[in-house]
């Protein structure tokens, strides 16, 4: 019986309060055994990807009928090669700009997981010049999603990195971990300042933009 989430479990706020099953995009630092089973406690369900050397196992045949014990939770290990037998197709990936993707996918269950059961996709984009991206490995809890909505879903994760690199590189954020907070709060009171002023210098003499900036506008 998993452990139910106490109110100041940090898990709780990564996952949030929300109301409603949803689709979580996690990308591999953030592809821990305790996030996603928080998440599917609460009926969400889990894409992310995942180092291309976790360790996932075929499920085990059914145990035949009257042999004593536990059934076997996991089959034989997916190396390489067992990988490299699995059937290929391709696909244009609307989520990369339509790029063909070489994909493979199986049902399986990872080891930090501890038994639950995914839809495990590898992936591979095609870049210029008739060349292959690295091999991506991307996992979904959803089974019922297909190698080509898995990839496209994960795809959509992309879209938030240039507020991240924003919040981080221009919005000063990336001094948080060095900083304390009265003076982290200085500081981003000073980036932000200097932020609205580059934006007024250029603005565009538009009603609306004169407007702002006038007294009593």
């Amino acid at each position: 019986m998993p452990k139910p989430l106490e109110s100041h479990d940090p898990v709780r706020h990564r996952l949030g309060n929300v109301t409603g099953p949803l689709c979580r995009l996690l990308d591999a630092w953030y592809m821990r055994g305790s996030v996603i089973r928080a998440a599917l406690q609460r009926g969400h369900t889990i894409v992310g990807q995942v180092r291309r050397d976790t360790a996932l196992f075929e499920l085990p045949p059914p145990r035949a009928p009257g042999r004593r014990g536990r059934s076997r939770l996991y089959g034989a290990k997916l190396d390489d090669e067992a990988v490299a037998r699995l059937p290929v197709s391709q696909h244009r990936i609307d989520g990369y700009g339509g790029r063909m993707a070489r994909l493979r996918h199986c049902i399986c269950r990872p080891r930090f997981l501890r038994g639950v059961i995914v839809q495990a996709v590898w992936c591979e984009l095609h870049k210029g010049g008739g060349a292959w991206a690295k091999r991506r490995l991307l996992l979904s809890t959803d089974l019922a999603l297909s190698a080509v909505e898995i990839v496209d879903a994960y795809s959509k994760r992309w879209t938030v990195e240039p507020l991240f690199a924003a919040l981080k590189l221009t919005d000063g954020l990336g001094a948080m971990w060095q900083r304390s907070r009265t003076v982290l709060l200085r500081w981003l009171h000073l980036v932000q300042i200097g932020r609205v002023l580059l934006v007024l210098l250029t603005a565009k003499a538009e009603p609306e933009v004169v407007a702002l900036v006038r007294l009593g506008g």
